[in-house]
């Protein structure tokens, strides 16, 4: 029986809040209507909406904890996530499976051995163990781009230097508050680049699924610095949701050091490349 004409006379819809971002191409099925002036050029992307909407709406009875799902459902890719991507064999992006959790097995049938959290959810962590799937916690909070990895010496140093001209203190008093802040950024900045390499060597492990609550503001950028700063990442590119995260990118590649380059992986090739892309090619 085809399951799309069935669906279309009997009048069956899907739509999502959603919108459909054409810098993801043709891996994001999530944003449909069907309909009887529907044209049904696009095949695969009916075909996946519709499977994921009969495993979310119509099977209810068949999910994971009845251990019955087996039989419909071999991958991450059979059921519906919001903003699922496919970035490579066995790499995904998409919201937080936290409240999927019935969905953790499939990562296992998926290759997908590797969970990168960008909120941080202890019920996730759990249930990654309990399937010898290596979790990884890399919160991306409201402060994560005021980081002074993304700022510049210029910048911070004139923010501190107008709050210490209010405080009325002697030049001595004055210049040690200074070195002290240079230390604190320098140190802040070290931090960053320990845990972004976590990230990085977890991504080059080539399966992994990351997401944010949604996966659709936090999961992008993240994929961005991924797609930016790692040298080994062969998957598809995912670029800054806005000119915002961009200008952060700019700033972190200005405040690197040779050591970071170097444990990064960089070749003068790559960052000749980055640099074109970055707009910072004349400097």
């Amino acid at each position: 029986m085809k399951i799309l004409p069935l669906l279309v006379n009997n009048n069956i819809r899907f739509t999502s809040d959603y919108k459909y971002d054409n810098l993801e191409e043709d891996n994001n099925v999530h944003n449909f209507l069907i309909d009887e002036e529907e044209n049904y050029s696009h095949d695969s992307y009916v075909r996946d909406a519709i499977r994921a909407h009969m495993y979310s709406q119509f099977l209810p009875n068949y999910g994971l904890g009845t251990g019955r799902s087996n039989a419909y459902a071999t991958s991450i890719e059979d059921v519906y996530i919001q903003n699922l991507q496919k970035l490579d064999t066995s790499c995904y992006r998409g919201a937080s499976l936290s409240k999927n959790l019935q969905y953790i097995p499939l990562l296992v049938k998926s290759k997908v051995y590797n969970v990168i959290d960008l909120v941080g959810y202890f019920d996730l962590e759990h249930k990654c163990k309990e399937y010898n799937i290596d979790y990884l916690r890399y919160p991306v909070s409201a402060d994560y781009w005021a980081n002074p990895i993304f700022r510049t010496d210029a910048d911070l140093l004139t923010e501190k230097k107008e709050k210490l001209a209010k405080l009325g203190l002697s030049k001595a008093e004055y210049d040690k508050e200074i070195r002290l802040y240079i230390r604190d950024i320098d140190y802040e900045r070290k931090l960053f680049m320990k845990n972004f390499l976590t990230l990085i060597d977890t991504i080059n492990k080539n399966n992994f699924y990351i997401g944010c609550e949604f996966g659709e503001y936090r999961t992008p950028n993240i994929l961005a610095l991924n797609t930016y700063f790692n040298p080994h990442w062969k998957g598809k590119k995912t670029y800054p949701t806005s000119e915002f995260v961009y200008t952060k990118m700019k700033n972190m590649y200005l405040n690197l050091t040779a050591e970071d380059k170097i444990r990064l992986g960089f070749t003068k090739g790559f960052e000749e490349n980055l640099k074109i892309e970055l707009g910072l090619a004349d400097e």
